[in-house]
């Protein structure tokens, strides 16, 4: 019954996650495509990957980033849910997607 509880628990925890946060949840599955790329690296060829429309997966990404930070301020933020969501990484996508759309588009 106790597992039975947590596996509950888990799976509301889990979708509450995907719900609010679909973006960074697509980008989980970017990141492990790029792999072999720096993290900062994979955030910027994802969100440069839509040029010239990249203002909409950029503003998305910084959105759900900061949110999470909100959300959840601890130094782990998301990792729970999202292996490499914590807050340093969090933004660290914040950051990157503000260096480039400031070079690109100002």
């Amino acid at each position: 019954m106790a597992n039975s509880k947590k596996l509950n628990e888990f799976k509301k925890e889990y979708r509450f996650a995907v719900q609010t946060f679909p973006r960074l949840f697509g980008l989980d599955a970017i990141l492990m495509d790029e792999g072999e790329l720096e993290f900062a690296d994979a955030v910027r060829s994802s969100v440069t990957s839509e040029h010239p429309y990249c203002y909409e997966r950029a503003a998305s990404y910084t959105t759900e980033a900061q949110r999470a930070l909100v959300l959840f301020p601890g130094p782990d933020a998301l990792k729970s849910r999202l292996s490499w969501a914590t807050h340093s990484r969090l933004q660290e996508v914040i950051d990157t997607i503000n260096e480039h759309m400031q070079r690109e588009r100002s």
